[in-house]
């Protein structure tokens, strides 16, 4: 039963739905759904807030800091993360550490730095805002409950906790 016949026979909508007369609950993977945008990222830019985000700014950070040397900011992204070619696919801290408030930070400041020298703007400001929420989104559905970690998402979800306005604002855009 959808949520616009349950309107339609004024029933409460309590999230499951209705095959063959069973009333089935649907959760998702977080981690693997994680693992499926990272993977669809690598072949196709994503459109956000009308603007384009594109894989091609997170090969350029990684090709930035690889040039570093031991003094990188992204030290746990190696090519296995980043080329198409040689991307673990099927690894989910692969997608985890590449959508990850680090390499969000680190697009923010190439940008940064990339219009201040070049008067230009260009998908990075895009890619960072997207791999931020991607970090944000994951955040806050793998958790552990009770267990406090890194991050204001990174804890049970609560009618109070930041959750709230995050998933609230996530609907809205």
């Amino acid at each position: 039963m959808t949520i616009q016949k349950r309107s339609h026979q004024n029933e409460k909508d309590d999230g499951t739905i209705i095959i063959a007369g069973y009333s089935l609950s649907v959760f998702f993977d977080p981690p693997h759904l994680l693992k499926g945008l990272k993977n669809n990222f690598l072949s196709k830019n994503i459109i956000w807030k009308g603007k384009t985000a594109t894989w091609k700014d997170i090969q350029f950070i990684y090709d930035l800091d690889s040039k570093s040397g031991h003094t990188r900011t992204l030290p746990k992204l190696t090519a296995h993360h980043v080329d198409p070619e040689k991307i673990k696919k099927m690894k989910v801290s692969v997608a985890s550490q590449v959508l990850s408030a680090r390499t969000a930070a680190m697009l923010k400041y190439t940008n940064t730095l990339n219009h201040l020298y070049t008067g230009s703007s260009i998908s990075m400001e895009t890619t960072a805002e997207v791999v931020e929420f991607f970090n944000e989104l994951f955040d806050s559905v793998n958790c552990y409950p009770g267990v406090a970690t890194k991050g204001k998402l990174r804890k049970a979800v609560k009618m109070n906790s930041p959750h709230v306005q995050f998933l609230t604002e996530a609907i809205k855009n």
